[in-house]
């Protein structure tokens, strides 16, 4: 059993609220959940998204990836040993992401899990931040976007990173959101300050 991704989401929930003008009432948390309750809350976003949303999903717990197959997946707490059929398959995730950004503006899903790195085909690291300006910031807000943050690759992942009680990705993660100070805080360069402290300071480099 992992000891701490309810903390982890607990964590990252409370900052999004204090901090970045997410409305209590618009999150939904899922704690320990079981292989329904993740596809019913896919699906659920999918029947409430809009061409207005912009929409972050945040996986903290168990990840899989079949050596043979090369297949990741996520762990549900109903997960029956290895047997996959009873995984959440990470083409699955794709599907549903799909359809749901398909409706959104923009959606981020960011995934702090062993193997996460399955999840992904190709990087893309993005404009600096000195050329960005308000007229950048305007139109990409405008354009429609879909990214994935992964924890690490495809390897295992810590769960109590120095005692914080958080994954060493959460941890810095939120270290990431804490210490900005710009007016503008794109996903991209949340991804790229999270994955350069997370490999500067673990043996776990994040992909995007």
């Amino acid at each position: 059993n992992l000891e701490n991704p309810v903390h982890d989401i607990q964590s990252i929930k409370e900052i999004l609220i204090k901090d970045y003008f997410f409305q209590p009432e618009g999150i939904i948390t899922l704690k320990n959940a079981n292989f329904e309750d993740i596809i019913n809350a896919f699906n659920k976003l999918k029947s409430i998204v809009n061409e207005n949303t912009n929409l972050l999903i945040y996986y903290a717990g168990h990840g899989y990836l079949n050596e043979d197959t090369k297949e990741g997946f996520w762990i549900p707490v109903d997960a029956e040993g290895r047997e996959d059929s009873t995984f959440v398959r990470n083409s699955t995730i794709k599907v549903k992401l799909g359809v749901i950004a398909d409706k959104a503006r923009h959606v981020l899903l960011v995934s702090d899990s062993c193997f996460s790195g399955a999840l992904l085909r190709e990087g893309n690291r993005g404009m600096s931040l000195d050329q960005k300006n308000e007229r950048y910031f305007q139109k990409v807000a405008k354009k429609k976007s879909v990214q994935i943050l992964a924890a690490g690759g495809l390897e295992f992942v810590d769960d109590n990173y120095k005692g914080t009680r958080h994954s060493p990705f959460t941890y810095y993660f939120l270290q990431s959101l804490k210490d900005n100070n710009a007016r503008y805080f794109e996903a991209t360069d949340l991804s790229q300050e999270t994955s350069r402290n997370v490999s500067v300071n673990t043996v776990q480099p994040p992909e995007s």
